[in-house]
């Protein structure tokens, strides 16, 4: 019996310390680059979140996408991709832009860990 107390009770630790060793980023939904920018209250949560993985020696950022706590997809921004140009300063300071034909594109920046996301002005996104 003691046992059986003594594992629940380890489980139950694990479980609520879980959250404080997940580098996971929650990806939120804004309406303009300056909320995106600041990442707060107006920008909405979504059920996306990213893991970054940065390789500075080959100047390559390695995203991760999780979708409602599952991995649904991954991607490489590296600036021996076509149209792509990447400045990485450490882990947690890094930018990536992407041109996709006349008139689109995409930029990706991490700044103190915070990531903001900007598609064609149209789209404004963060995560933290």
């Amino acid at each position: 019996m003691k046992v059986h107390i003594l594992l629940v009770s380890i489980l139950f630790s694990m479980n609520a310390y879980a959250g404080l060793f997940d580098n996971k980023l929650k990806m939120y939904e804004c309406e303009n680059p300056i909320d995106a920018n600041a990442c707060n209250s107006f920008c909405k949560k979504t059920s996306v979140a990213f893991e970054f993985k940065v390789d500075k020696k080959q100047n390559k950022i390695f995203q991760i996408i999780y979708y409602e706590g599952k991995q649904s997809g991954s991607s490489i921004f590296e600036t021996s991709k076509p149209y792509t140009e990447c400045s990485i300063y450490d882990e947690k300071n890094w930018s990536c832009s992407t041109v996709i034909g006349f008139s689109r594109y995409t930029k990706t920046t991490m700044a103190n860990g915070i990531v903001t996301m900007q598609e064609d002005h149209k789209s404004f996104k963060c995560a933290k």
